[in-house]
């Protein structure tokens, strides 16, 4: 669904939910899941680029998912740039963000 929404121009942000929703059938299949996540990566990227206000409900659920998919591709400071990011955000200033220590992912399996 991702490509086909990728062909037809849909929104970014669209396209990068998909290939995130997408991720979740590929768990079994490493290079799978790992395209997937860098697809979702890229359009959310994309999103995020277009946006004239920093502070939309949007902005933020895609600088969050971003960081979050950072942290799964083992991207360590990628993500905790976007970890600065996230704590400067108006959204989240009622929140704590946690720094997580690596490795919170490189090579890492689930039990």
């Amino acid at each position: 669904m991702g490509f086909l929404f990728e062909g037809v121009g849909k929104e970014p942000d669209t396209v990068a939910h998909t290939f995130l929703k997408a991720s979740w059938q590929e768990e079994e299949d490493p290079a799978l899941l790992k395209e997937d996540l860098e697809r979702s990566l890229r359009h959310f990227d994309l999103y995020l680029s277009k946006q004239q206000s920093e502070s939309s409900d949007g902005n933020t659920t895609a600088q969050l998912l971003k960081g979050e998919l950072l942290r799964r591709l083992a991207q360590v400071s990628h993500s905790s740039a976007q970890v600065v990011v996230l704590q400067r955000s108006d959204f989240l200033r009622h929140y704590k963000v946690v720094k997580v220590s690596p490795p919170f992912c490189a090579g890492c399996r689930r039990g």
